[in-house]
């Protein structure tokens, strides 16, 4: 008989966990890390069951995997088998792995096949070890109804900009059948619990515009409407012409002739001079995808583009992405080709003003059966992004993980790995819908009817691909594409879904997970970003990461913590920060207000000084430090303080992330020492932001006892 043994994890934030090992009667205590990133105090333990192991054959062995606490979101546990008295090979099949907990469950298992065998043995037992939590993620997402607005006559295509300029996210619908585009103007207030939209405004485009991208073609400020037309073989641009404060208005569309039987368009800068440029894929015995450079002048009246410069591709070209796939900075093109089933990979290589694009040759990658539609997004945090494509006829939407070093000049992704999609998916869009900072999928199931959502689940770093359970929502007659955005300034992601036989298009809420505290972040951000852009020397835009709520200050009122990343587009870089506000709001008050806020960056010891083995990180670090201190120069006078607070070595779960999941090698960093917890970190945080207004802490460096600097840490030594 195997006798099954264990070791139970107590996992508090930012905590190392107690492991005990319990064999037969005996209690051993060892050591083990594990965290549960911010997600709030629990327990994960392991138990399971002996078993006969029979003459012959495998029978598994049930380990329950389970947890204590909130059970709000997923999560992801490693483990490993570790021989006892049992030797794997032999008497059992080692296993190394995770199992996941999804959102909402208390617990899941573990299987160990045991093997049979006629040889007359004592009982011996093995070990199932919990070597950590490797990853959480969010809840279900929780579309809302969809409730639908008319459009034109076949809606094939749907982007989302805000046309008039009052802060809202509008639509605009590309109509195969009457020739025309719809834009549907948001009227809904902040924290809305339904979409509003104005009636559709048509304006004319070409014969049968297939799809339709948004960009700003003369660069006055005004997002602008194109379109390509497989009728009239050209493309269409409408320049935005509304008045600040007038009724929305655009200039009669200018065409310009595309190769035969245009399918697809997207918008991006490739050489580098402020301007959008536009890239259309064609279906033809050769398929085509060309590249027109914008020379139009500021604010001009009417939009011009160099000559066309054509790719080939093979005969189906159906959509085509714009994506930086190699981190180089110039925007590179990944194209689904239907009939082959590949897609074709175009590196950028165009150089900053070149007057004609440039591109390395093209790699072509196994996309699936019948690939329809392609995205690009960061499925697994490593800061590449992947591609995701929709498979028309196999009901699947495929990854393919992208393994390119940085600027690297050959594009690299893994094989690909399927995923099951509704019938018939047309269209296939990447965001963070659940509120989790990881993006998900949401796809448009034309013969079912339906959106599907696959929450992403992907470990940090990991080239496995995991989604949860796939979650259907209802859409219109022949969901043909979809746009996302928060059409209700909640802060979360919600879709609208252009239905091609309904002729509508079908708007999804994401319901606002703070209730109506969410609706004054879009104001706090918008006058933050407004306050960054005055300075000529920045160029930062700022994105809300996540949200909670909490009395910081200890005045009985609720003030709010954002997370915010900002990236700096002259710089090139991007840096994450903390954003404290606090609540000034009186008792009765109908709108919210808050006090001028508190900027605060989270940066390392490694910006102060360079250590070995740290180059890169050391470089970033460094680099937040100066951005913190040229911020605290442009915002003095502003009453925004600006500080960052610099840890020195912290048990979190850096070293796991670092060491990707290996818990020895993450242990191994801090062990002889007491290092800084998250809960240190956090209270110095709290400390800066609880100063009195007129008081600014500008830096902060913040170490344990045991380390006087990077390179001198006093380490116990190890007890017997």
């Amino acid at each position: 008989m195997i006798t099954r043994c264990w070791r139970e994890v107590s996992l508090q934030p930012g905590m190392p966990g107690l492991v005990l090992l319990l064999l037969g009667f005996l209690v051993a205590a060892a050591a083990g890390t594990g965290f549960l990133q911010a997600y709030p105090a629990a327990t994960v333990s392991i138990t399971g069951t002996s078993v006969a192991e029979g003459d012959s054959g495998t029978v598994d062995m049930v380990f329950t995997v389970t947890r204590t606490g909130d059970t709000g979101l997923g999560v992801i546990v490693g483990y490993r088998t570790v021989d006892g008295t049992a030797t794997a090979g032999t008497d059992y099949a080692a296993r190394t792995g995770t199992v996941t907990i999804p959102p909402g469950a208390a617990s899941a298992t573990i299987r160990v096949p045991v093997i049979g065998n006629t040889v007359l043995q004592a009982d011996r037992a093995f070990i199932v070890e919990l070597t950590g939590v490797i990853h959480t993620f969010g809840p279900p997402v929780a579309l809302a109804p969809q409730q639908a607005f008319a459009t034109g006559t076949g809606p094939n295509a749907v982007d989302v900009a805000d046309f008039d300029g009052d802060g809202r996210p509008d639509l605009v619908t590309a109509n195969i059948d009457s020739d025309t585009v719809s834009v549907l103007l948001n009227t809904a207030p902040p924290a809305a619990a339904g979409p509003s939209f104005g009636a559709q405004l048509t304006f004319a485009a070409g014969d049968g515009p297939r799809d339709v991208a948004v960009g700003d073609f003369n660069a006055d400020g005004r997002p602008d409407i194109t379109t390509v037309n497989s009728s009239s073989h050209n493309m269409s641009v409408l320049l935005n012409t509304t008045p600040p404060g007038g009724a929305l208005n655009f200039a009669a569309a200018q065409n310009f002739v595309t190769w035969t039987n245009p399918f697809s368009l997207a918008v991006a800068d490739f050489n580098s001079d402020h301007l959008p440029d536009l890239v259309v894929t064609s279906i033809d015995a050769i398929g085509k995808l060309s590249v027109f450079l914008n020379t139009t002048a500021p604010s001009a009246a009417a939009v011009s583009f160099a000559a066309r410069m054509d790719w080939d591709t093979s005969t189906w070209p159906t959509a085509v992405t714009a994506a930086d796939l190699n981190a180089d900075g110039r925007p590179d093109l990944a194209v689904s080709e239907f009939t082959t089933g590949m897609v074709h990979v175009f590196l950028g290589t165009t150089a900053p003003g070149a007057a004609v694009p440039t591109f390395a040759p093209r790699a072509d990658f196994f996309g699936g059966p019948s690939p329809w539609a392609i995205s690009a997004g960061d499925l697994n945090g490593d800061h590449r992004l992947d591609l995701v494509v929709a498979n028309l006829h196999a009901s699947t939407v495929s990854v393919l993980i992208n393994a390119a070093l940085p600027q690297s000049a050959a594009p690299s992704f893994l094989p690909l790995q399927s995923f099951a999609s509704g019938s018939w998916p047309e269209d296939v869009k990447v965001g963070d819908f659940n509120g989790d900072n990881q993006v998900d999928l949401a796809v448009a199931d034309r013969t079912d009817h339906t959106v599907s959502v696959l929450v992403n689940t992907t470990a940090p770093w990991d080239t496995t691909a995991g989604f949860a359970a796939r979650q259907v929502f209802g859409a219109g007659s022949c969901p043909t594409a979809l746009a996302a955005g928060d059409f209700n300034g909640v802060g979360r992601l919600g879709l609208a879904v252009a239905n091609n036989c309904g002729h509508n298009v079908s708007v999804l809420l994401n319901p606002a997970p703070l209730e109506n505290m969410m609706a004054v972040l879009p104001v706090l951000d918008h006058s933050l970003y407004e306050m960054i852009m005055e300075p000529p020397s920045t160029f930062i835009i700022f994105a809300t990461a996540s949200i909670m709520a909490g009395d910081f200050n200890g005045d009985g009122r609720p003030d709010l913590l954002a997370s915010i990343i900002a990236t700096d587009y002259l710089a090139g870089t991007t840096t994450g920060m903390l954003e404290i506000f606090l609540n000034t709001t009186s008792a009765g008050d109908l709108k919210p207000s808050f006090a001028e806020s508190q900027v605060v960056n989270l940066g390392s010891v490694a910006g102060h000084v360079a250590y070995e083995g740290g180059a890169a990180y050391c470089a970033a670090k460094a680099g937040e430090l100066q951005i913190t201190r040229a911020l605290r120069l442009e915002l003095c006078g502003t009453g925004v303080r600006v500080a960052t607070v610099d840890p020195g070595m912290a048990e979190t779960e850096f070293s796991l992330v670092r060491f990707k999941g290996d818990a020895k090698r993450a242990a191994a960093v801090y062990q002889g020492t007491q290092p800084l917890t998250a809960e240190d970190v956090a209270e110095a945080v709290l400390w800066v932001a609880s100063r009195p207004p007129h008081v600014c802490i500008d830096e902060m460096l913040i170490k344990c006892t045991d380390q006087a600097a990077i390179h001198k840490v006093h380490r116990r030594p190890a007890q017997a």
